[in-house]
């Protein structure tokens, strides 16, 4: 975001507000940063704030939504979660994948909450469920910890993991390796979010791409265009993701033909 509003001669002044803050302090702080810019990017992880409290506290001036859930009639650019998701599902499914769990991010947010409804709907459509959904918060160390909740019986009793970003997958594996269990061998994993380090995991991970740089980019040159064109049409910004197929996932073990060794 920076780089691209330096190329297109605006200055981007960031402003990081705490979660702890209550609603009347977001929208008194919202309104004072309106006052000092020609516009505003946000990034809202919760739907607190409706549309119609944006358009208050921005006081008549453009603002675009970063990451929001797909609206119509919205300015903003975002990622199409749920496609993403179904990407990473449909995957699994046409490698065997019949017993599926999931480590999701705080399902209080908006992509998670996206990603999570998509498992469930697509798993649906072929009459199955998750066979166990637990939350996590990003971090490696809680998808480390939600592995050993859910091998808290021993055995598993799922082949697949759907884990919501990469650093959580990299605590999973920790935590399947701990207990003898091998990936993809013994169990596939399949993240979200393609960070750089992810191709040199062991074993380098299936991930769904969100393309940052792009959407840094687009959210940028929509503003600059709201702020150039006021009477410019509103409208979103859709990027969609990308599976990219590393090696920690594997044909299921169950859906091999006798004497297969793929």
């Amino acid at each position: 975001m920076v780089q691209e509003a330096h190329r297109l001669g605006y200055t981007l002044a960031i402003t990081e507000f705490r979660e702890l803050q209550s609603a009347a302090v977001l929208r008194e702080s919202l309104q004072a940063k309106a006052r000092m810019a020609d516009g505003l990017l946000l990034m809202l992880p919760h739907d607190d704030l409706s549309v119609d409290d944006l358009v208050a506290i921005c006081d008549g001036r453009p603002f675009v939504l970063v990451g929001r859930s797909l609206e119509a009639g919205i300015p903003s650019v975002c990622f199409d979660h749920r496609e993403g998701a179904r990407q990473a599902v449909d995957h699994l499914l046409r490698l065997g994948h019949r017993r599926i769990a999931e480590i999701t991010g705080a399902l209080d947010q908006a992509d998670a909450r996206a990603r999570h409804e998509a498992l469930l709907d697509v798993l649906m459509a072929h009459g199955m469920q998750p066979v166990a959904s637990i939350e996590g918060d990003l971090q490696a160390s809680s998808g480390y910890a939600a592995v050993e909740r859910l091998l808290d019986g021993g055995t598993p009793s799922f082949t697949a993991l759907l884990v919501g970003n990469d650093r959580m997958a990299l605590g999973a594996i920790r935590a399947l390796r701990e207990h003898g269990l091998r990936v993809p061998e013994d169990i596939s994993i399949v993240s979200f979010d393609d960070a750089q380090e992810s191709a040199y995991y062991e074993p380098p991970l299936t991930s769904v791409r969100q393309d940052f740089h792009a959407l840094g980019r687009r959210c940028v040159d929509h503003m600059v265009s709201l702020i150039e064109e006021p009477d410019g049409p509103v409208h979103q910004h859709v990027l969609y993701p990308e599976l990219v197929v590393r090696q920690s996932v594997a044909l299921c073990e169950s859906a091999k033909p006798a004497g297969s060794y793929v």
